[in-house]
């Protein structure tokens, strides 16, 4: 039987930076593993930094697993855990992501036949914890009531003492839609640089909270559109500094991620990974995943998008 990882977790929370790390654990200690990532719109920058650790990465983009792409998603986890050649398949939904969907499909029969639900981290950014509209918090109860661990990301510095803050607020978000008893899973707050063995060995058996809950029927084409840019200029750091700041101040609607890459000024990368309070930019000798934005958000503007980052 195949083991079903689901690794999710808001908008640019650092899913695919701790994959990047639990995928050599894994492979460390014998096991075969396979990837479904998972992107919202259609730039495969996630994929090309997983397939460059040699894992065997299959994506789904266009739109998310619970919906868009629920159907192939569905084909695509039975194919792989009726192969015979996986241990492990980790799922990595976009951070538009309903959990109710997924969990619908990893019961259906001719999945538990040749694979089953081993468990469900959350990866939460304490910048999370402050998004405050509906939405938004409709898309983090989603991903926070049926898992097993919840693993704090780094993005934001030192996480460590804050397991008791999460804890409370992660009963609140579950109160608030009918969840009454509390979460009483693992949260994860070890700088992941610093995470051990018998850590690691934790989230892999984390399992997962199967509770009554209210269901998330959340239409996420009204949460999110995605916009894909080519742009075709030679930037300068400052230069698309500054073009990445404008871009998520407000003015070019409520943009949630930037990822991508753009070419720099002689023959140079610039690697784009942007959320809010945080212009993630980093130069690269070379990048597989294309020379692309991907922009996702709410009520986007496309003529500014495109005037600011072309």
């Amino acid at each position: 039987m195949t083991k079903i990882d689901l690794i999710n977790g808001f908008l640019g929370s650092g899913k695919t930076t701790f994959i990047s790390r639990y995928l050599p654990w894994l492979v460390a200690r014998g096991e075969r593993v396979a990837v479904i990532e998972n992107e919202f719109g259609t730039a495969g920058m996630d994929t090309a930094i997983l397939s460059q650790t040699g894992a065997q990465v299959r994506e789904l983009s266009g739109g998310c697993v619970c919906c868009g792409q629920k159907v192939n998603f569905y084909r695509l986890l039975r194919e792989l855990c009726a192969s015979g050649e996986w241990d492990r398949v980790i799922v990595e939904p976009s951070g538009v992501f309903n959990c109710d969907d997924f969990l619908d499909i990893v019961e259906k029969v001719d999945v538990r036949v040749c694979g089953y639900l081993n468990g469900i981290i959350t990866v939460l950014a304490p910048a999370d914890m402050e998004l405050t509209s509906p939405p938004q918090q409709e898309m983090l109860y989603s991903q926070l009531h049926s898992t097993g661990a919840i693993l704090l990301s780094q993005r934001d510095g030192p996480t460590e003492g804050l397991s008791t803050a999460v804890r409370t607020w992660v009963d609140q978000i579950l109160a608030q839609r009918g969840c009454t008893s509390p979460f009483m899973g693992l949260i994860e707050d070890t700088a992941w640089n610093k995470l051990t063995d018998a850590e690691m060995a934790e989230l892999s058996c984390a399992g997962w909270r199967r509770k009554e809950h209210w269901r998330s029927h959340m239409n996420h084409q009204s949460f999110a559109q995605s916009l894909s840019i080519f742009s075709k200029r030679a930037w300068d750091e400052a230069a698309l500094t500054s073009a990445l700041t404008k871009v998520m101040d407000g003015s070019c609607g409520t943009v949630y991620r930037i990822k991508g890459c753009v070419e720099g000024a002689e023959g140079a990368l610039y690697q784009v990974n942007a959320v809010p309070g945080q212009l993630g930019l980093q130069s690269a000798a070379e990048w597989p995943g294309g020379k692309m934005l991907n922009v996702i958000g709410r009520d986007l503007n496309r003529a500014a998008l495109k005037t600011l980052l072309t």
